[in-house]
């Protein structure tokens, strides 16, 4: 119910150094159909958890995982923009950012 999603506006949620997908996951699961999800993370072994982790919750369809750089991604994204505001067209922003980097000891 605190999720944008639910005053009726259709949201987009990026999850960055994602993990599990845990916060991913409860941004579809709060925003139901009017959320789109995506979540970044560059280990192999993440992604693959967080896959599970979303098939065990019915949630799979909901929620674009993408292996990479999370650096590399984001400069991917903003040319897109870029390109999109160029050709005339529109790139949609994302609403809610997450970005929980693992700890650097």
């Amino acid at each position: 119910r605190n999720c944008p999603g639910a005053r009726g506006a259709r949201v987009r949620v990026l999850d960055l150094c994602c993990h599990s997908a845990g916060f991913a996951l409860n941004a579809a699961l709060a925003g139901g159909d009017a959320v789109d999800v995506v979540a970044v993370d560059s280990s192999a072994d993440a992604i693959a958890t967080a896959g599970a982790n979303a098939r065990a919750n019915g949630l799979a369809e909901r929620v674009t995982l993408v292996r990479a750089e999370v650096e590399g991604w984001m400069a991917a994204e903003l040319r897109a923009k870029r390109e999109a505001e160029r050709a005339g067209g529109a790139w949609v922003p994302y609403d809610v950012v997450v970005l929980d980097p693992p700890k650097l000891a």
